[in-house]
């Protein structure tokens, strides 16, 4: 936590802010709190604090004496005092943890793709209702469909007529019962129109509360 004048320079800082910047209260005294935040949110605390506007969940990223780059989040609170003098209160988050799990997930999801892909069958993962959110690289080999004509229910256009009410009917079987889906049928093969039979599966994928997150299937 720091508190603020007008001019955005710092007049108090707890001491969770002083280990968050790595600084003791008498190198923060009288700093502007701009200068010690990442160039592109400056204008930002600027203008709120001229206007005496607020500012609520900021990202930026604050360097620490010995060089490390902190990723926060900070919002900022201009409050009036007796006598009209302006100060601000700054908040301030450590995103650190945050980041670390956002960055080993984005790893997890691309080490996904990768083994997805490299798959000799078809991959794919829907939202809890249903709606379509990824297909591995098999999929749009076989199908030759583009990203807007998978969309939604396109992919139920690749079906074999005589077997599309039946894969649509258990595929909504699944999602009314959030039990397995499991269906034989014949999708359409781009390079030669021909009908090739598939057997499609899908499993639901719970949270810890046992909510479903998505629906991860195979053909």
């Amino acid at each position: 936590l720091l508190l603020l004048n007008r001019a955005g320079q710092i007049t108090f800082a707890s001491p969770a802010a002083e280990e968050l910047f790595g600084r003791k209260w008498p190198q923060l005294a009288g700093q502007a709190v701009a200068s010690l935040l990442s160039a592109e949110t400056r204008p930002a605390i600027e203008r709120a604090l001229a206007d005496g506007g607020l500012l609520g969940d900021v990202r930026s990223v604050l360097e620490r004496p010995e060089g490390r780059r902190v990723p926060v989040a900070f919002a900022l609170s201009p409050l009036e005092q007796d006598g009209g003098r302006m100060v601000a209160v700054l908040a301030l988050r450590d995103l650190s943890a945050q980041h670390q799990a956002e960055q080993a997930l984005e790893a997890s999801e691309r080490m996904f793709r990768e083994l997805a892909d490299a798959l000799p069958q078809i991959v794919w993962i829907t939202r809890p209702d249903g709606y379509p959110e990824y297909y591995n690289q098999p999929w749009w080999a076989y199908t030759g469909l583009s990203y807007e004509e998978a969309k939604g229910e396109g992919w139920s256009r690749l079906l074999h007529p005589e077997d599309r009410p039946l894969a649509i009917a258990r595929w909504q079987q699944a999602l009314d019962t959030c039990g397995p889906y499991e269906v034989e049928y014949r999708f359409r093969r781009a390079s030669d129109g021909e009908y090739r039979w598939f057997l499609g599966r899908a499993l639901p994928l719970r949270d810890d509360q046992g909510r479903i997150v998505r629906w991860f299937g195979t053909s």
